[in-house]
């Protein structure tokens, strides 16, 4: 048979692998629907006999290999060249724009797509792009990376190694690289991010002088949460039975003696000589007196 676009779009997975064959030796092998790939996946391979056994040399998967493309491989291989003659020139470069737009842009979210292609244009390319594919060294990304972390980016340095690691496994799949260098490279720690509120920022949600578009139900909920959270917080008091023998049980309340108003920002204490309720509010550093 004679591969096109029609015909490789008719070899539908099955439960085991097979081949087929345009030529003597210009193959595909159609593997079985995974987790990873439910629609199968179509290896292009060189296959040979050799001594009355047959060998197989990956060309690279379609459709990242165009079937023009494997089937040049297959044909430069059959003249007795290196079937990897085509690469001696093909650069990083090359391979970043081939991952970007013939994997990340179909297999990837619109975000991670557009993170991908920053990450390559920004911090990547600049630095290695213009290295062969076979000159690439494990040296050359740590170098990379560790230029990134000087400018106190170590997340991004840690964003660029996923995106190489991602680029170089691609070319392993396409039969452009044989190997990942940056599989052993190890990432930067990441120092855990905190954020606190302060009490004029909290004002200013509570009174809606935020910024950015939020659904009044959503700012609703947001208001709510603050409000209440402290009240989750402050303590837990152990079931109990009362004097009449009823039992209470466990539940949180805040403590009696660091009530917090979260619109004022000002404490409260338990003031006995003006409430009999224990959770009575009684500002201890109003702002209005």
């Amino acid at each position: 048979m004679r591969f096109t676009p029609t015909t490789l779009k008719a070899l539908k997975p099955r439960e085991r692998l097979y081949i087929k064959r345009e030529g003597d030796v210009f193959s595909v092998i159609v593997y079985p629907a995974s987790k990873k790939s439910p629609k199968g996946t179509k290896v292009w391979y060189y296959i040979y006999n050799l001594g009355g056994k047959n060998k197989k040399i990956r060309i690279g998967e379609y459709p990242a290999w165009s079937i023009a493309e494997a089937r040049e491989k297959a044909a430069a291989r059959l003249r007795g060249e290196n079937v990897t003659s085509s690469n001696l020139e093909t650069t990083i470069n090359d391979l970043a724009d081939r991952y970007v737009e013939q994997h990340s842009k179909k297999k990837s979210t619109e975000k991670v797509y557009r993170e991908n292609k920053r990450n390559l244009a920004v911090d990547i390319l600049p630095s290695i792009g213009i290295i062969k594919i076979q000159d690439i060294k494990r040296a050359d990304i740590y170098d990379l990376l560790e230029k990134i972390t000087k400018r106190e980016a170590p997340v991004q340095a840690n964003n660029a190694l996923k995106v190489v690691r991602k680029m170089l496994n691609y070319g392993i799949q396409a039969g452009m690289v044989e190997a990942n260098p940056a599989h052993l490279i190890e990432r930067n720690p990441e120092r855990e991010k905190t954020r606190v509120l302060s009490t004029a920022e909290i004002n200013d949600f509570l009174l809606g002088k935020i910024p950015g578009k939020l659904s009044r139900h959503t700012l609703r909920c947001l208001r709510n949460i603050l409000i209440t959270a402290p009240l989750f917080a402050a303590e837990y008091v152990q079931g109990y039975s009362r004097g009449d023998g009823t039992y209470v049980q466990g539940h949180y309340r805040s403590s009696p003696d660091s009530n917090y108003n979260p619109y004022t920002g000002n404490t409260g204490q338990y003031d006995s000589s003006t409430s009999s309720n224990p959770y009575f509010y009684n500002p201890t550093n109003s702002r209005d007196e």
